[in-house]
């Protein structure tokens, strides 16, 4: 880390977990990913975790600052306190608490799409830029809101959970227990879950799509592109509920940049063109003139760097 500050960062996202050393110049010097085995109950994952973090920290002649973790949901950052992680099945578990006697060093606990955002404003798309929204769309939706120079926290650190926007309010039933959330259309589990319901009723296209392998949204994406009309179906209902989400948003705050990133988002990067167009036809046209549409810089490797960076703020700030 050539003596630089450096932390451990960590995103924990829905279906997958990823480790990283990262320096205080957002430089990754060694990363590690895992899928989540399993939903509900958080020790097991923890127990993972931990192992990986410790596994990662032999032979190091330094120490890290501490550990920077972003997850999927709502957390509270002066607690270390997990809320509600819809896509974990996880309620009010102190997680700060438990890594920080497991690992015996600070522990950093915040929002997985902030801690990207974070990431996204010191190191990538977002750099010397004071007004903008990023938008990571993977197995679920999140959001991040720099208005003003400042990252918007909430009254109890809940801001920006954008994918929980309501865009269809007799829409499809979303893993918070809404109706017609952005993300119970375009999130990846929800692509999975639509096209399981069609294909229920399709016993000549489901044949098909099961020599496929385990449906995915993957596979869904798959498919889209050669051109499955259950598919260009599922997709087509994903990109109208992602338009009008991103059409809100920035009417809500009126952003410079408008960031895309996330798994599915990589997966399919046509959504930016959607975005955009979508964004500059439908939008107020004062606030539409001059926001950018852009893919996040950092890539997938941005929940790890914001994590840690973010950490290595809080912890030198204390």
């Amino acid at each position: 880390m050539n003596k630089r500050p450096w932390t451990i960062g960590v995103d924990i996202g829905g279906s997958k977990i990823e480790i990283a050393h990262v320096d205080q110049l957002g430089a990754i010097q060694l990363k590690k990913a895992w899928p989540v085995a399993k939903h509900g109950d958080p020790y097991p994952i923890i127990e993972t975790l931990v192992e990986n973090i410790e596994k990662s920290l032999i032979g190091k002649s330094e120490s890290p600052l501490g550990v920077g973790i972003g997850i999927a949901g709502q957390v509270d950052t002066n607690t270390g306190i997990v809320h509600f992680a819809p896509n974990l099945a996880w309620k009010s578990f102190p997680l700060g608490e438990e890594l920080k006697k497991a690992l015996n060093m600070p522990v950093v606990i915040t929002n997985d799409v902030r801690a990207a955002t974070w990431g996204e404003w010191q190191f990538g798309s977002a750099v010397d830029c004071n007004d903008f929204v990023c938008l990571f769309i993977g197995t679920g939706i999140g959001g991040g809101v720099v208005s003003g120079g400042r990252l918007l926290l909430g009254s109890n650190n809940g801001a920006g959970e954008l994918g929980h926007l309501i865009v269809a309010k007799d829409g499809p039933i979303c893993s918070c227990g809404n109706k017609g959330c952005v993300e119970a259309f375009a999130g990846g589990w929800a692509l999975a879950a639509h096209a399981k319901k069609a294909l229920a009723q399709n016993a000549e296209a489901r044949v098909l799509w099961e020599a496929l392998g385990p449906l995915s949204a993957k596979t869904v994406i798959q498919q889209f592109k050669h051109g499955d009309p259950i598919a260009k179906k599922i997709i087509e209902e994903a990109r109208e509920a992602l338009i009008a989400a991103a059409i809100t948003i920035v009417h809500a705050f009126n952003p410079q940049r408008f960031i895309l990133g996330g798994g599915l988002f990589h997966g399919l990067p046509e959504i930016k063109d959607w975005m955009h167009f979508g964004i500059k036809k439908n939008a107020l046209p004062a606030l539409a003139e001059k926001v950018e549409v852009l893919s996040s810089r950092l890539g997938l490797e941005a929940g790890v760097i914001g994590a840690a960076t973010f950490a290595m703020k809080v912890l030198k700030k204390g």
